[in-house]
């Protein structure tokens, strides 16, 4: 709970003093505050986390982290509610497609995660083409809620992330 009041503390600082070089500073100190984050690999128990994280429109015009993993006629076929429904699809296969950061039990962050292959778009992609044929992971998408940006939120979810590979997938990246 003392990092939700520092985290509320910051906040009506920034409100009060946005442009300021003390107001930048101040910002700067504070985005090293230390939270006790927790991360967990989105499953089926964890689906109304996700939910209530992303909101009702599944951010980003309902994107639901599915824009990387479907073909073009896919995604424009689709509409947030059948992106919703593909994304839980694969969670119910019991396949892994990212993890979950909470801070005081409060889902607060999201990283898409997965190997390379699962991702449609990346594989067919001219400008981001494979170096080689090894196995490798790919993050395509983070998402913070907004009380958490720019408190090193991200960079944490990405080591999470990392750690994953071996522990939720049983493979390196």
């Amino acid at each position: 709970m003392q990092a939700l009041s520092r985290l509320r503390s910051i906040q009506r600082i920034q409100k009060y003093h946005r442009g300021t070089f003390e107001e930048q500073a101040i910002q700067r100190r504070w985005r090293t505050v230390r939270m006790d984050l927790v991360f967990h690999p989105l499953t089926l128990e964890r689906w109304k986390d996700l939910e209530k994280l992303f909101g009702e429109d599944g951010i980003c015009r309902s994107c639901w982290c599915m824009w990387w993993r479907l073909s073009s006629s896919e995604w424009k076929k689709g509409r947030g509610r059948d992106r919703n429904e593909a994304l839980k699809t694969i969670v119910g296969q019991g396949r892994v497609p990212g993890i979950l950061a909470y801070f005081d039990g409060q889902p607060i962050g999201w990283c898409s995660i997965s190997p390379r292959e699962e991702f449609r778009r990346l594989e067919g992609s001219r400008t981001l083409k494979r170096l080689d044929n090894r196995p490798v992971w790919s993050v395509v998408c983070f998402f913070v809620a907004k009380p958490f940006r720019g408190k090193g939120v991200s960079t944490k979810l990405l080591e999470a992330a990392g750690s994953c590979c071996q522990t939720c997938w049983g493979r390196g990246g």
